[in-house]
């Protein structure tokens, strides 16, 4: 089932994701692959709750989901934070701070 939200936790939620936003624009690429990193870990450390939980919510055989979807979020994971540190352009930001990439 879903929370029953309303306008005051809209505005809760939109007024967190802006304050992490603010923070996490000034991130360098290797930070960001850290998090993603450090998630994709979590996700591992994990894996076997996670697709119990994900068993459970969609009625997936168990192995299936473990090794087809989240082995596969893993791998995209730590895909993408590879990328992180590879983008070029505006989006690469800085490396550290005060030098461009």
């Amino acid at each position: 089932t879903a929370p029953d939200s309303g306008e005051a936790d809209v505005d809760a939620a939109m007024t967190a994701a802006l304050a992490a936003f603010n923070s996490f624009k000034r991130t360098t690429p290797s930070q960001r692959q850290g998090f993603l990193l450090k998630i994709a870990s979590a996700i591992e450390a994990h894996a076997d709750e996670l697709a119990r939980l994900e068993c459970k919510n969609c009625g997936k055989p168990f192995r299936l989901t473990l090794d087809e979807e989240i082995a596969a979020a893993v791998d995209q994971i730590r895909f993408f934070a590879g990328a992180a540190r590879q983008l070029e352009g505006r989006a690469a930001g800085e490396y550290m701070e005060g030098l461009l990439s």
